[in-house]
């Protein structure tokens, strides 16, 4: 079995960033930036309020940008992700500054 990926770095913000989550030279789908957006808005929902998401569509790193109101919510998240399997593929999650991700994406 592959290895664990490292313990989720902290300290927790509201902004994190999932890895390896796909690979946009094999999606096929149409449709698949937003099912990907929707699997983890659903997700992320169970922890707390999502304020936005983006799916970086040429990234061949996978990476979904993640902002929560708060940073128990995106602590909740990124730890019951982190390390995950998604897809036949183990992502990983890293926090990030919020307002970079809002100078970034909104």
């Amino acid at each position: 079995a592959p290895a664990a990926p490292p313990p989720l770095a902290g300290p927790p913000t509201p902004a994190f960033v999932i890895s390896n989550m796909f690979d946009p030279a094999t999606e096929t789908e149409p449709t698949w930036c937003d099912d990907i957006k929707e699997d983890v808005t659903a997700e992320c929902r169970k922890f707390g309020s999502v304020v936005h998401i983006h799916v970086d569509p040429i990234s061949p790193r996978g990476l979904v940008h993640v902002l929560f109101d708060d940073a128990r919510g995106a602590e909740g998240a990124a730890g019951a992700l982190h390390g995950r399997w998604f897809a036949g593929r183990a992502i990983t999650c890293v926090y990030v500054n919020p307002e970079v991700h809002k100078a970034q994406f909104m």
